[in-house]
């Protein structure tokens, strides 16, 4: 939340407002704070963010807001202040000079020390037949990306990435850096991600959704490698769920986390327009508010540094988990990379097939509401400790859409008629008696 007030004249100009940056600015005899109250990022991007405002709550393309408002802890609660494009132009300035610090020195990681995996043993995405095909990126320990981000330690691989916690040693904050394959086709994903940042940011679901900070791309012969640059989040619900002996949540945190999660899918449908479609407790991740973990991880790195390989001159590092926090932070979804247009009826495949809602399995047209069948399944995973559906097929050996259809409809009875009516694949499970 922005939070801009008088304050009076006597203050210095630069000041610490709860031990977090403030920008102060004299124009004339008025003496005003900005503060982002909500994210936390530096005092410039609150500054951009408050460009924008008046537009975002009047639903304008104005990106100079005339008048500008006094905004309080109440949103609704507002006074128009006069305050036009100059002011704004020299309060850029001013604050562009003030808070301009000199980039963070790259950190000395150790050359020597590790221990080197034998070559029988297989290591992270070594598994991969993408890894064989020499298109995963090259990263080591230490390298600093894009002349701004310096790799501090592995994090996560998967078929299609690797995932490195680093230093923005521009901006002074640690950052995720993913790293896809080679040539892999993520425009419609980095797509995505720029429409996250476009909704508004005061609507209680914006910090419970995980925003890209970055997107580029990595140039190397033989095909460039994307990347997205994201906060370090903690672990996911499904760690969470599993570092309990039980496997199960709690009701206290069922209730909160569900809170939090449906507030994240009100803001992706209705600021955002998107349905992501791939909901599962891998993508529900717990926000860090310990910052000491970080500082943690980096000093263990440095002190002893992560098992390695060498693979045809390609090295393969030992992802590193980051240490239990003394306080959870807040519930974030994440991983948009199968999200779709809302607004546009679709009717193909979708989900993880044991929480596919019906109308995916029949081919009606679907849209927003088949999140919120994921969720609910979901939260039986995680307050059970076992799936609701689970889509064995006897015949097939396997997962089957019919198996799956059957044990839903021994829960809910069966579809409605007009769903049946618009199912493309009714005919292959249901006849016309």
């Amino acid at each position: 939340m922005l939070l801009l007030q008088k304050a009076s004249s006597d203050l210095p100009k630069y000041i610490l407002v709860d031990d977090l940056p403030a920008l102060v600015c004299y124009h004339d005899i008025e003496l005003f704070i900005l503060k982002d109250l909500d994210s936390k990022h530096d005092v410039l991007y609150a500054i951009i963010k408050f460009r924008n405002l008046k537009g975002q709550l009047e639903g304008t393309d104005s990106l100079i807001p005339s008048p500008f408002f006094i905004l309080q802890s109440q949103p609704n609660k507002r006074q128009p202040l006069p305050f036009h494009e100059p002011v704004m132009a020299t309060l850029m300035r001013w604050a562009t000079k003030v808070l301009r610090r000199a980039p963070s020195p790259p950190m000395y990681f150790p050359n020597s020390g590790f221990e080197i995996v034998h070559p029988s043993e297989v290591l992270d995405e070594e598994r991969f037949e993408q890894f064989k095909q020499g298109k995963y990126y090259p990263a080591n320990i230490g390298d600093v990306i894009s002349s701004k981000y310096q790799i501090i330690g592995k994090l996560g691989f998967g078929t299609t990435s690797t995932v490195w916690l680093a230093r923005d040693l521009g901006g002074h904050q640690y950052v995720t850096l993913k790293i896809y394959t080679r040539d892999d086709g993520n425009q419609e994903e980095f797509q995505i991600y720029k429409q996250l940042n476009m909704g508004s940011s005061w609507h209680p679901g914006h910090a419970h959704i995980r925003k890209a900070l970055d997107l580029f791309t990595i140039p190397r012969s033989g095909g460039d490698h994307p990347c997205l640059v994201q906060k370090p989040m903690w672990e996911s619900f499904r760690d969470l769920l599993y570092r309990n002996p039980s496997h199960r949540f709690t009701e206290d945190l069922l209730k909160a986390g569900l809170i939090q999660i449906f507030l994240a899918l009100d803001y992706l449908h209705t600021e955002c327009k998107l349905v992501h479609t791939d909901i599962k407790s891998d993508n529900i991740l717990q926000e860090i508010e310990d910052k000491s973990i970080l500082e943690s991880f980096t000093q263990a790195e440095l002190k002893h540094p992560s098992p390695r390989k060498i693979i045809n001159g390609v090295p393969v590092y030992a992802s590193r988990r980051f240490d239990l926090p003394k306080v959870f932070g807040r519930a974030v979804l994440s991983d948009f990379g199968s999200a779709v247009q809302g607004d546009k009826r679709r009717n193909h495949d979708a989900q993880p097939n044991i929480y596919r809602s019906p109308e995916v399995m029949l081919k009606t047209d679907w849209s927003y509401p088949v999140d919120i069948w994921n969720v609910g399944v979901m939260v039986w995973d995680l307050f059970e400790g076992k799936h609701l559906f689970y889509g064995n097929d006897p015949d097939s050996k396997g997962y089957s859409t019919r198996a799956h259809l059957a044990e839903v409809m021994g829960v809910l009875g069966p579809p409605p008629l007009d769903m049946l009516q618009r199912g493309k694949r009714s005919h292959e499970f249901f006849t016309n008696d």
